[in-house]
């Protein structure tokens, strides 16, 4: 992200998540978010990840096992930015909701 280049493939990815929200296609947007964030694996015993819950905080930490290789989203450096783009989903839907609620998330 410092070095203001992304991934081709990722790039192509967030400009059609962008162009979706720009249709209403919030659905559509949301879809794209997911694979941006977890990819394409289709079973969370799939995702190299560790989930720990502790009792004592009552919180739960998720870690990208080392490896496992790293994840397109840590290479661009966007890892933790990705938030902003379901906010951004999630504020457009607000602001403008599809007519249709198909189109629409949640």
């Amino acid at each position: 992200l410092t070095s203001r280049r992304l991934p081709p493939a990722l790039l192509a990815k967030l400009e059609e998540l962008c162009a979706c929200i720009c249709q209403k296609e919030y659905t559509l947007a949301s879809k794209i978010y997911t694979d941006i964030v977890i990819g394409t694996k289709k079973w969370q015993s799939d995702l190299p990840v560790i989930v720990n819950f502790s009792m004592a905080r009552q919180d739960t930490e998720v870690h990208w096992t080392p490896d496992s290789g790293s994840h397109p989203l840590d290479d661009a450096g966007l890892r933790s930015h990705v938030v902003v783009i379901r906010r951004l989903i999630s504020v457009a839907q607000a602001l403008a909701p599809n007519g249709e609620p198909s189109k629409n998330c949640g």
